[in-house]
């Protein structure tokens, strides 16, 4: 998971957008995820934190949703523990400490031994689209 590098690289883009900086406006999930891989990273960067949080957690429960039947106990718990630190203030400077590193880092080295290389990249905030599945 990419999680602390965009946690990291994100310090500068929150800086810039408390100075004033204009951040994008609310996008949908479907039109975010329709997007090639640059656009999605240059909208994800001038995103606001909680507009980060809502694309993240949308991609990140969409694939739980249409996997959770072949996941086991400690690839779901590991989802859960994703979903946790996906809070605005993660993507804040006050998110960037030196206990939530440690927290990230620990997280992934436990993700990349739970998942394949394929359901990390799936997991990240600029995988593939996930068409909502009904429950």
């Amino acid at each position: 998971m990419r999680v602390m590098l965009v946690v990291v690289s994100l310090v500068g883009t929150v800086a810039a957008a408390q100075q004033g900086a204009p951040t994008s406006a609310p996008m949908p999930y479907e039109v975010y995820c329709a997007k090639s891989l640059s656009e999605k990273n240059q909208i994800f960067k001038a995103a606001s934190p909680e507009q980060k949080v809502s694309l993240w957690r949308t991609q990140v429960e969409r694939w739980r949703d249409a996997n959770n039947a072949r996941l086991n106990a400690d690839q779901r718990a590991l989802i859960q523990e994703l979903l946790a630190m996906l809070v605005p203030e993660t993507f804040t400077p006050a998110g960037n400490t030196p206990e939530m590193e440690a927290k990230q880092r620990s997280f992934e080295a436990r993700a990349k031994a739970a998942f394949s290389s394929e359901d990390r990249r799936a997991l990240d905030d600029d995988g593939p689209c996930i068409a909502k599945t009904v429950k």
